[in-house]
């Protein structure tokens, strides 16, 4: 799963979570988050899981059955039985599971091509901005201009996107695609798509959206699509 990695403000968010230290509004806009940004319900979980697993692992000193003792009647030395190496073995398996939550910690939190995404989602963003402002722009002979219903569309599906409802952007910029003839708000549904998954960290559905406005010869931006996807 593509991932946006956690910034300082949202982890603190989530660790209040936990621990119930979120006021009212704080709880609601972080459970809308929940819902509707599948990256951020996802790192949410991985915290989780980490916090769990950390909580598990617990080390326990020796006990006093552990000590060898002299055996007083016959003052012989002390009895060498296992008990040396099994110490030795729980030392052991302590490393060792502190090696895994490194590792473990180490993996999720990884970048992801974190950077190169923002990079490439920064010049995508301005694009179709611009592009959207030439589709929605009025004057005769310079674009198609939208139907009332594919604008109302276009201007909730945009709402949702700068809001972090990412969801339920994509589902209406896919509609949008599904219901319209025209290839301009098409080709603009696509692009709003491509922002949408980046914005997502979703490297795999923006490749795939970024594949299909190249393949097709009626979208006049298939220049722009092959520079960022080179780019990815």
């Amino acid at each position: 799963m593509k991932r946006k990695i956690l910034n300082d403000k949202d982890l603190d968010l989530v660790k209040r979570y936990f621990l119930l230290d979120l006021d009212e509004k704080e709880l609601e806009e972080f459970e809308s988050r929940l819902e509707n940004n599948n990256n951020f319900r996802e790192e949410v979980e991985r915290y989780q899981k980490v916090d769990n697993f950390v909580n598990q692992i617990e080390f326990h000193p020796y006990s006093n059955e552990e000590i060898p003792l002299i055996d007083e009647k016959n003052d012989n030395p002390p009895i060498k039985s296992n008990v040396k190496s099994k110490n030795w073995l729980k030392i052991l398996a302590f490393i060792i599971s502190l090696v895994c939550v490194a590792l473990l910690i180490s993996y999720l939190m990884r970048p992801d091509n974190t950077e190169k995404i923002e990079k490439v989602y920064a010049d995508c963003s301005k694009y179709t901005y611009r592009m959207t402002s030439d589709v929605l722009r009025s004057d005769e002979g310079t674009a198609q201009i939208l139907s009332p219903e594919e604008k109302t569309a276009f201007d909730n599906a945009i709402q949702f996107f700068e809001k972090d409802s990412l969801n339920k952007a994509e589902s209406i910029f896919n509609d949008i695609i599904t219901n319209s003839n025209d290839f301009s708000t098409q080709e603009l549904a696509y692009w709003w798509l491509v922002n949408v998954y980046l914005k997502n960290n979703d490297r795999e559905n923006a490749i795939s959206t970024l594949k299909k406005i190249i393949a097709n010869d009626e979208f006049n931006s298939q220049t722009k699509a092959k520079s960022l996807l080179n780019q990815l």
